[in-house]
């Protein structure tokens, strides 16, 4: 079947996420006008005079996390992040919980609750 070839899963996979994304954005959005200015700026689609809203150096560094998170999602997509976390060596696992710690610290701030926590 064509839903087996390598490109074809990629495609899918490629939609998919582009879909979580954009129900992420209508979910956390706070106004209709808000969530149409930042889906046009996800997708390249000016809209008035915010149709860019991140600096380039900001804009690369969302587009290298985007990348992380969905070829981090597709290479695991035959595992579970238990499986891969047992795979990696200790100090990669401390290092990598260290640096969670610490971001945890220094990005306190009562604005960046947990989207879940705000019902």
């Amino acid at each position: 079947p064509i839903w087996t070839m390598y490109p074809v899963q990629l495609s899918f996979a490629i939609f998919q996420f582009g879909c979580s994304m954009s129900c992420a954005t209508i979910f956390r959005g706070g106004t209709v006008d808000r969530i149409g200015t930042v889906l046009g700026s996800m997708y390249f689609l000016p809209r008035g005079e915010a149709s860019y809203m991140l600096s380039p150096p900001l804009a690369l560094l969302l587009g290298a996390t985007m990348t992380y998170i969905f070829f981090g999602s597709w290479f695991m997509r035959h595992s579970s992040l238990e499986k891969v976390a047992e795979k990696t060596p200790w100090p990669l696992r401390a290092l990598i919980l260290g640096v969670m710690l610490v971001a945890i610290l220094v990005f306190h701030g009562s604005d960046r609750a947990f989207i879940y926590f705000q019902f």
